[in-house]
């Protein structure tokens, strides 16, 4: 990566840029630059910021930019626009709040992370971020679970209570066992309890119900 951004730290205007970001006392406009350097110069200056926001005009243009910027940020995510037409309805509502959360749980994580969106998504209420962090969820093996306490914790993040799960969003008990499909991963986990101890934590398999 270092050879890629080294021809652009050797200019002038970049140092002077560096010198104004470092001020940190109000924004710093650049202009001036084709397509093709605008994302250059952007991680060109990221030295000692863990969060980039990249604000564009439209969808197609943002997930273009997407795909540009895995090249320099391997946690790059795209941050969709409620659509107001398809939104309430299951398929849409579900994969637009799914991408939204990845974005929410980047964010929370501890490593340098990308973001794209629009202008449009920006206009959105959004909760605030401390409400996300306040309502995290960790279990781990070994750990003391109440799972009366932890189907009402789910029940309350909107969770739906099923008796298997299949989709994202989606939770299941029998006996000592919970299986749950956090809308941030790409499968679902079951978690083996012994009596209130978390004993074992594994994905589980949506078709046939089985640990993998």
């Amino acid at each position: 990566m270092n050879t890629v951004l080294a021809p652009i730290r050797e200019l002038g205007e970049y140092e002077e840029t560096i010198k104004a970001l470092d001020k940190k006392g109000g924004k710093v406009s650049i202009s001036g630059c084709v397509d093709s350097q605008k994302l250059h110069m952007v991680f060109g200056t990221d030295q000692d910021y863990d969060v980039k926001l990249i604000v564009t005009y439209s969808d197609i243009k943002a997930r273009e930019l997407l795909e540009d910027c895995r090249l320099y940020c391997r946690e790059s995510y795209f941050y969709p626009a409620k659509d107001l037409i398809f939104y309430s309805a299951d398929v849409h509502g579900q994969a637009i709040v799914k991408e939204r959360l990845k974005v929410i749980k980047a964010i929370a994580g501890e490593e340098p992370v990308t973001i794209v969106t629009t202008i449009d998504a920006g206009m959105d209420f959004c909760l605030p971020f401390r409400k996300y962090i306040q309502n995290k969820l960790s279990i781990r093996e070994g750990d003391t679970l109440d799972l009366t306490e932890m189907q009402r914790r789910l029940a309350e993040l909107g969770y739906e209570n099923v008796a298997q799960v299949e989709r994202e969003g989606e939770f299941s008990v029998r006996g000592g066992i919970l299986d749950l499909f956090p809308l941030t991963e790409e499968s679902p986990c079951r978690i083996d309890l012994w009596g209130d101890e978390v004993d074992t934590i594994c994905s589980i398999d949506v078709e046939s119900q089985r640990s993998v």
